[in-house]
């Protein structure tokens, strides 16, 4: 259990400090395109709150390989990224994190990365959305905009394109990153499912030791470990 407890923390306080990281990319000479829309409190990524994916890239480096992702409601569940922990549940509306093995669970004040970019979204956020034209992607004709997201709280403006799936309720399977002098990041989703989602899959213990006291834990229920993106 030591060495689980220790690679699971290590793996959130990497994913804390690469999401950290992400912000910090500071973009002195940001431009946009003409055109935007008036700002809207409303994350248009919100409107995908039942569904599975596989994805593939990030917005760091060495992000490549194929990796589960479902989401139900505020909760988000990853896995495929690493051997241990088995997967992470993130509650969007926390930012908190939890990661599960069957040998034990750990949490953490923070959201897991590959829940990025679903999420940016929050209180006295604002988003801009910019049409941009119509594309077909992996096959998927698209509508495509720039999302341009401004947080009071942080002077980094997040600036990307979405290409949205026509034929997939407007899903956004491919985003890139259109920061200024920041790292040219594409994230893409492929075996997209919309709907509702077994809820078993979303299973966290009740208690878990935690990335300041490291606690002992108690019991890990019973959670199904999927091996691809289902729905009921």
């Amino acid at each position: 259990m030591g060495l689980m407890s220790h690679r699971c923390s290590a793996a959130l306080m990497l994913a804390a400090c690469l999401v950290a990281n992400l912000w910090a990319q500071s973009s002195p000479s940001q431009t946009f395109p003409p055109n935007s829309a008036p700002a809207s409190a409303e994350s248009p990524l919100d409107h995908f709150q039942n569904f599975s994916a596989i994805q593939t890239g990030g917005p760091l480096p060495g992000m490549t390989e194929d990796r589960f992702i479902y989401r139900s409601g505020n909760l988000m569940r990853m896995q495929g990224d690493a051997d241990l922990p088995e997967y992470f549940v993130t509650d969007l509306a926390k930012q908190q994190t939890h990661s599960v093995s069957s040998r034990g669970c750990l949490e953490s004040p923070s959201a897991y990365k590959l829940s990025f970019p679903f999420f940016v979204t929050g209180p006295a956020i604002t988003y801009e959305r910019i049409p941009i034209g119509e594309a077909t992607v992996d096959g998927h004709p698209c509508h495509v905009e720039d999302l341009i997201i401004h947080n009071p709280k942080n002077p980094v403006v997040v600036h990307f394109r979405v290409s949205e799936a026509d034929d997939l309720q407007g899903f956004p399977i491919k985003i890139e990153n259109r920061r200024d002098h920041a790292y040219p990041w594409v994230i893409r989703y492929k075996d997209v499912k919309i709907g509702p989602q077994d809820p078993t899959l979303f299973i966290f213990p009740d208690k878990c030791q935690t990335m300041a006291g490291m606690k002992k834990m108690g019991s890990t229920p019973k959670a199904k470990i999927a091996t691809s993106p289902q729905t009921k």
